[in-house]
């Protein structure tokens, strides 16, 4: 009889988690249940900017077998503004399009005249007569730039980073703190 079983093989960020776990990394990964709340992208959006390594995105459906009161809580939320899977998914890509193309717009909006003046501060400086004064200004023009550059780069990178198994450190406070804030309404009973 022929083997009929499948090994599922990680993907990137599955592999990614498992090299940082496996190297001795405490991973942060909080469960935010989609449409838990109207603002729910922006939750996410919080919880990612306050450090957590993933985000695991539940969609509702309630097994009391299964889900805690928290979860089931957050479910019930979600089911009473009946949303669709595809509606949620679709705000969830929409959100990640919009990260992307701000990512791609920062980078030709700020690269660009950034390289400009780093020319013709680099063609001043080279071939044409200054005074000392003018030097002096046209290098500090010139490290401006370079160290404007590399910040740049380093804020593209990140806006465009995806989990890299380098990254040693979450702040689970400020994650704890974005997600209490975000599901207090449904501890009070209201909205």
């Amino acid at each position: 009889m022929a083997d009929t079983s499948v090994t599922a093989r990680p993907g990137g960020l599955e592999s990614a988690l498992r090299a940082r776990r496996a190297g001795g990394v405490k991973l942060l990964i909080p469960y935010v249940m989609a449409g838990m709340t109207e603002d729910w992208i922006e939750v996410l959006q919080a919880i990612a900017s306050a450090g957590a390594d993933a985000i695991e995105v539940g969609l509702p459906f309630s097994d009391p077998m299964i889900d805690g009161p928290v979860v089931q809580a957050a479910g019930l939320a979600a089911f009473e503004r009946h949303p669709t899977i595809q509606g949620l998914l679709d705000r969830l890509a929409t959100s990640l399009r919009h990260e992307q193309r701000l990512s791609a717009e920062l980078s030709h909006e700020l690269r660009t005249p950034l390289a400009n003046i780093a020319a013709e501060a680099q063609f001043a400086a080279r071939h044409i007569q200054q005074t000392q004064d003018g030097r002096v200004a046209l290098e500090n023009i010139l490290q401006s730039s370079t160290q404007m550059s590399r910040t740049l780069d380093t804020l593209i990178a990140a806006a465009r980073a995806e989990l890299d198994p380098r990254r040693a450190t979450s702040d689970a406070a400020a994650c704890a703190r974005a997600a209490a804030a975000a599901c207090a309404p449904l501890g009070s009973g209201g909205e």
